[in-house]
């Protein structure tokens, strides 16, 4: 019989945490584009955005 594993993060927080990574994925992007930072920037924000997402996947 298989034990069911409790999730470490409820499902209502999951939602919005993947929402705020795609928000800063998006719009981070954007404001790079018309704010002209560098590219190290751009992928420093990038890569904030993606750990929000993962965490919200990881953290099932």
């Amino acid at each position: 019989m298989e034990k069911e594993h409790k999730n470490a993060l409820p499902k209502a927080a999951r939602y919005p945490l993947f929402l705020i990574g795609l928000v800063i994925l998006i719009l981070g992007g954007l404001a790079g584009i018309y704010a002209g930072v560098s590219a190290g920037t751009e992928a420093g924000v990038a890569a904030v955005g993606f750990v929000f997402l993962l965490l919200s996947v990881v953290l099932r």
